[in-house]
């Protein structure tokens, strides 16, 4: 479980979409996974091969501002919202996701750092979707 959450991107914070497929009553387990639109955007996300920084714990403006100070917002094609607080850094092609984590982190000191890496990820997601 660890090693899937490392490889996509999944961390404590990150808004994700989910659907439920069952409840032990007795254990008091839900069952659930990730929905057919979250499954899609990462599948989208593998197949640009390109790597993304997901950040947690910053604004929008916040992030675009670091990334100018620090001459990154040409590594970076775009910044994405996927929550008001949570962002994802879509960086181009020969861009490393986990070399811009020192450059940005020093001003992002209350951040959190996740990495999505499209060639890693290759061959983990099947055609039903990942079970949580």
């Amino acid at each position: 479980m660890k090693k899937i959450a490392e490889i996509y991107g999944l961390a404590e914070g990150l808004p994700i979409t989910i659907k439920v497929v069952g409840f032990v009553e007795n254990d008091g387990v839900l069952e659930a996974e990730l929905s057919a639109a979250h499954v899609e955007k990462l599948h989208a996300w593998q197949q640009s091969l390109l790597d993304r920084l997901i950040i947690l714990g910053a604004s929008k403006e916040t992030v675009e501002s670091v990334l100018e100070r620090t001459r990154l917002s040409r590594d970076v094609i775009n910044v994405d919202a996927l929550g008001l607080f949570e962002h994802v850094l879509t960086c181009k092609l020969g861009t490393d996701a986990t070399g811009v984590i020192p450059k940005i982190g020093r001003y992002l000191r209350n951040s959190v750092f996740v990495v999505f890496n499209a060639r890693k990820s290759i061959g983990f997601i099947g055609e039903q979707g990942l079970t949580l």
